[in-house]
């Protein structure tokens, strides 16, 4: 155990009320003084945190005056590196899809595997969303629920899409389910993939959408 007659020892600097010679701080570090960072704060202390740093990082005031929840989705605008170009993310619809141009399938039982494709609608504006699919021979489905999303309405002014599965794209066309033994047939289908039904099964509310070739 370390012992010292002409000094205080502790932890951390700040952690025992004391003179100054007493102290026995002789090159403060951050442990003495305010943190600027999170960010600085790990590179001084830890290893492995190469490049420079700078004193600037508190000096935008337009940044510092948003809000919480503004400053959150500016940290994962910048995270995820959106441009008006690229495909949605997890939380963000995107824009144009970028794949190869494959021939529409016969069978699209290939994609029982595929949890998760992208969705892109307005042709003229391109926007594209994450979303689930079902796969029944030569027919895919988009499923929004009760939910009058975006995408819908894209849909009802222009049926032409593109869907996206792993990398190649299908330009397809869709058209709005108006059967109900066609919805039950997709939704049968929609559990035996996902785990559970539906919630809304009237064909008369839910937006199903039937992705054809054009």
């Amino acid at each position: 155990m370390k012992r010292s007659e002409t000094r205080f020892l502790t932890t951390r600097a700040g952690g025992l009320p004391r003179t100054p010679e007493l102290c026995g701080v002789d090159v403060g570090n951050d442990g003495e003084q305010s943190r600027e960072s999170f960010v600085t704060c790990v590179r001084g202390r830890s290893s492995s945190f190469g490049g420079a740093t700078s004193k600037s990082l508190g000096t935008v005031p337009t940044v510092s005056r948003l809000g919480g929840s503004m400053r959150t989705l500016l940290a994962l605008l910048l995270a995820t590196g959106i441009t008006a170009c690229s495909g949605p993310t997890a939380l963000l619809p995107g824009g144009a899809l970028e794949g190869a141009v494959a021939p529409t399938p016969a069978d699209w039982s290939f994609t029982d595997e595929v949890d998760t494709v992208q969705l892109e609608t307005r042709a003229a504006d391109p926007y594209s969303v994450n979303i689930w699919m079902i796969g029944l021979a030569d027919r895919a489905y988009v499923h929004a629920g009760a939910n009058r999303a975006a995408w819908v309405e894209h849909m009802e002014a222009d049926p032409s899409v593109r869907l996206r599965v792993a990398d190649s794209i299908y330009e397809l066309k869709a058209e709005r389910v108006t059967q109900q033994d066609e919805f039950d047939r997709f939704s049968d289908a929609y559990e035996q993939k996902y785990g559970n039904r539906p919630r809304n099964e009237s064909v008369a509310e839910a937006y199903l959408f039937r992705l054809v070739s054009r």
